[in-house]
């Protein structure tokens, strides 16, 4: 973990996830400033794969572990944590993805409406993904950080939502 929370550079990208950082902007709302960035900058995405990829070995680590005596909900949070910005990370990617995908298809209507398709599909799972993520924070945080959880995952969601929508 202190390789992803101990590094400068990781903890900005970090930090451009949470919905309060930099939404004030209306004409630019949660996640829209993050998906620009990643569409305009692949260097922001590569930043982000790799700290999926750190991540994901951490999990492995603290999945092996055992808890030291009266620090099992530690050891939970961790675990949590990690799969926490795993899943939003890997949402904002699809979405930078999926926005790109159907002006990539060209003027072929039918892969234009093949390419939408996918994006519902990819989409639908990530909001799935999501609400574990949800549910699962409702068992392993203090009671006092779920709402602004909640709030946090309820904006991404409802982006998801919205654009499969539309």
């Amino acid at each position: 973990m202190r390789s992803i929370f101990g590094n400068e550079p990781t903890m900005w990208l970090l930090k451009e996830l949470t919905v309060g950082f930099g939404t004030k902007d209306p004409k630019r709302p949660y996640p829209a400033r993050i998906i620009e960035s990643l569409r305009a900058a692949k260097g922001t995405t590569y930043a982000y794969k790799a700290i999926v990829i750190t991540l994901e070995k951490a999990l492995q680590s603290f999945q092996a572990g055992m808890p030291m005596p009266r620090r099992e909900s530690e050891l939970a949070v961790y675990r949590w944590y990690c799969r926490q910005i795993i899943v939003v990370i890997r949402c904002l990617l699809q979405f930078a993805d999926a926005v790109d995908r159907p002006e990539q298809a060209g003027r072929n209507e039918e892969e234009v409406l093949r390419r939408l398709q996918g994006v519902c599909e990819t989409f639908a799972q990530a909001v799935g993904e999501l609400d574990s993520v949800m549910q699962e924070m409702q068992t392993v945080l203090p009671f006092y950080l779920i709402p602004s959880g909640l709030r946090e995952y309820t904006f991404l969601r409802e982006a998801l939502i919205e654009y499969t929508q539309e």
